[in-house]
């Protein structure tokens, strides 16, 4: 059976503090998160954060960027929701999307 890949944009183009939506990803196979960082001299750190069953965020991943670019990270697991939040910012504008496959 073929898989299905669905796109989110989580955060786009930030430049503060902030935490993006939730998504629902209980039935995925596996996520892979695009960080798009520009402007950057000092940087940020991005945490990806999945919902646990009592509906606390636990932190599954930490980006930290100090420079512009792009990276990604796979994550795999059993998550029912799951965000990106910039818990830090100096300096940059920042992008994260998702693809979730199914």
């Amino acid at each position: 059976m073929a898989s299905v890949v669905f796109k989110h944009q989580l955060l786009e183009a930030v430049v503060s503090t902030v935490t993006s939506d939730a998504v629902d990803v209980k039935r995925q196979i596996e996520m892979t998160f695009y960080f798009v960082a520009t402007g950057v001299s000092t940087g940020a750190t991005i945490v990806i954060e999945a919902q646990d069953d009592f509906g606390n965020w636990i932190i599954i991943h930490t980006e930290a960027i100090a420079a512009t670019g792009n990276t990604f990270a796979d994550i795999s697991g059993a998550h029912s929701n799951v965000r990106a939040r910039v818990s830090a910012w100096t300096d940059g504008t920042y992008t994260v999307s998702m693809n979730e496959q199914r």
